[in-house]
């Protein structure tokens, strides 16, 4: 997919940046927001962070809160000429700092990979880049740094290379692609990362709390299974078992990767209460889009293996709006 000429202008002569992420990032988000961040500084400009809260302590690596404003600590908007969302297509999945950005204004660079959510009030102008054949956002960053004929620097690299491991999951998801590939010879052979792909797995699935175990031993033990030939698996995680674990954001995949390792499990879910007092949907399936068809019933999005949704609901509710949405999709 082109990217936008105007996106390509705004790099080469803009001179500060606002980078924005999803709330609750992963490693696709921090790593394209870390990469993007050594693109705005090899292009002779200034950027900053924004994060809603400090991110994940097995992301650490990324070395991205020395650059970064957190919103939970100091809820200000710093200034900046442009306004640049990674990773999500809408103000509301920035979290709390969402409404100021969105009453905020002036030039927006949108890079994704998931679905467009929505537009953005007139007060900006926007130059959207979201390409959903892409299996990463990071792959899109890289896609910047090739037009405009720079080489990601080992940090800039190390941000990618997580992003595109952690969005296929070491390339087990079917959206590994020739693309995917091809990046990562490239990011390998020409941009000296510092961390080798089974370095970024190690610190990102190797550095969980000792509390881990129980929590998903007892997770595991009430799991419910719907359906025979396309079986759904079901897992549901208070908040209490989650800060007694020694998490305060939750990583699903923790769940969502043993359920789907039953023989006749299509679709795992794993519904968790959070800080905010809300349900996370976590969706994954084998393969025909299922998850994504049960996201949009349930109000969210995603892709078609790896989707999610949130509600203000009780857990109790969340799992019966789940077994409805689940029923209505046949």
């Amino acid at each position: 997919m082109e990217i936008p000429g105007k996106a390509l202008e705004w790099l080469r002569e803009g001179t500060s940046f606002l980078i924005v992420g999803h709330k609750g990032p992963d490693g696709d988000c921090l790593g394209s927001m870390k990469a993007f961040l050594e693109l705005v500084r090899l292009m002779g400009g200034k950027g900053t962070l924004l994060l809603e809260k400090d991110p994940p302590p097995w992301f650490d690596f990324l070395a991205v809160t020395g650059a970064a404003r957190v919103w939970e600590m100091d809820p200000v908007l710093p200034e900046a000429e442009i306004l640049v969302l990674l990773d999500c297509s809408r103000f509301s999945r920035t979290g709390a700092p969402g409404k100021a950005l969105e009453e905020r204004g002036g030039r927006l660079l949108v890079l994704d990979h998931h679905a467009r959510e929505g537009g953005f009030p007139a007060s900006f102008e926007v130059v959207p880049h979201v390409d959903t054949s892409s299996a990463a956002t990071a792959l899109i960053v890289l896609d910047l740094y090739r037009a405009l004929g720079k080489v990601p620097p080992p940090p800039a690299a190390d941000g990618l290379l997580t992003g595109i491991l952690t969005d296929t999951y070491w390339l087990q998801n079917n959206n590994t692609d020739e693309r995917v590939l091809e990046s990562l010879a490239f990011l390998m052979g020409k941009c000296a990362p510092t961390l080798t792909t089974f370095g970024v797995y190690d610190l990102v699935f190797r550095r969980y709390p000792k509390g881990t175990f129980r929590l998903v031993g007892n997770a595991l033990s009430g799991t419910e299974i719907h359906g025979d030939g396309s079986s759904l698996a079901l897992a549901k995680v208070r908040r209490a078992e989650i800060e007694k674990a020694g998490f305060r954001q939750f990583e699903s995949e923790l769940l969502t990767r043993p359920l789907l390792s039953l023989e006749k499990v299509r679709v795992a879910a794993v519904l968790y209460e959070t800080e905010e007092g809300t349900v996370k949907f976590s969706l994954r399936s084998k393969g025909g889009g299922e998850a994504l068809a049960l996201a949009r019933a349930l109000g969210g999005g995603g892709h078609p293996e790896a989707s999610g949704a949130e509600a203000a609901v009780s857990l109790g509710e969340a799992r019966e709006r789940l077994l409805r949405a689940w029923r209505s999709l046949g």
